[in-house]
């Protein structure tokens, strides 16, 4: 059977990147909210924050051209990433999207109308 490991967001950036030149990436988290209706049919919604790692030319462009609250469009690859809690010791596990590619998107206006708004929560 073949697989696939590919993943695909439209969100919001959550803060300002990180680039981390001795390693030449950047990493900034994004959310993503869905909008859904519960059991009783009230309008509910989820967000969920990505961190997001980028490499070479695209941690490049995410340092000079991604900002709080920029929407953005990544692609890449889901990772599992471990390391030790330099205070506990305690193994800590997180997933990450390594970028392929991230487009900056035309800022949209977002009112409770259009069923959108841009998370208050910051990232990074």
């Amino acid at each position: 059977m073949l697989t696939y490991n590919h993943v695909y967001i439209l969100g919001y950036c959550g803060g300002e990147p990180r680039h981390h030149e001795a390693a030449g990436c950047s990493t900034f988290r994004v959310a993503t909210t869905e909008v859904f209706k519960d059991k009783q049919g009230e309008k509910q919604e989820r967000t969920t924050w990505w961190t997001v790692v980028t490499w070479g030319a695209t941690a490049t462009f995410a340092r000079d051209h991604i900002k709080k609250g920029t929407p953005v469009n990544v692609m890449g690859v889901a990772r599992d990433v471990e390391w030790s809690d330099s205070k506990t010791g305690e193994v800590q596990k997180t997933k990450e999207i390594h970028a392929r590619m991230c487009v900056v998107l035309p800022k949209a206006e977002r009112s409770p109308e259009r069923g959108g708004h841009v998370p208050e929560q910051g990232g990074v």
